[in-house]
């Protein structure tokens, strides 16, 4: 009997496509969900117009902000890990980074490593800062850590010509031993 095995390439991109779709779906799910206010101030309507700070919070770190009203008002059960629950910009930079594995185009790979970079680093430096015990919900007040990713990309700009050589050599192996025949 054949054996079908599945190669770690189409596995790659089957997991990188799902987890890109799961980020941009939990994204929408938060940038669409209605909230109903009801007390001195009336207001039924989507959640974004009414609180973006929470929106935000909750895009960039999802459950890891104690007291975001969004996940018990959008996710209605959704919220699978409890308070560490990531953002959907952490699924998505995921999806990116796998499906870049995935291609034969260098600077393809490149230029998503560097999107990459950007969005699991927000996921992961704005709840760091929460966690710090800051009052200040402004995305600007955490400029240190964004610093650090800054410093990252700049140094993965800097490698650019011994990164973009090392992917080729790891994966188009034998673009040099292809000699044409006369």
């Amino acid at each position: 009997m054949l054996q079908k095995t599945v190669s770690y390439k189409s596995l790659l991109r089957v997991l990188g496509g799902c987890f890109l779709l799961y980020g941009l779906y939990l994204a929408v799910i938060a940038l669409t969900a209605q909230i109903e206010v009801s007390g001195s101030i009336q207001y039924t309507g989507p959640v974004i117009f009414e609180a973006p700070e929470t929106v935000r919070n909750y895009l960039l770190c999802g459950g890891l902000f104690l007291g975001n009203p969004v996940l018990p008002v959008v996710l209605g059960g959704m919220n699978t890990f409890g308070p560490l629950t990531p953002g959907p910009l952490l699924w998505v930079g995921i999806g990116i980074l796998w499906l870049s594995v995935t291609s034969r185009h260098i600077n393809v790979m490149y230029v998503c490593l560097q999107i990459a970079l950007w969005l699991i680093s927000l996921s992961v430096w704005f709840p760091i800062f929460f966690l710090f015990g800051s009052p200040n919900y402004d995305p600007a007040s955490f400029v240190p850590f964004w610093l650090v990713t800054l410093l990252l990309s700049l140094v993965l700009l800097t490698c650019y010509k011994p990164v973009t050589h090392v992917l080729r050599k790891l994966y188009e192996p034998n673009r040099a031993a292809l000699i044409p025949e006369v």
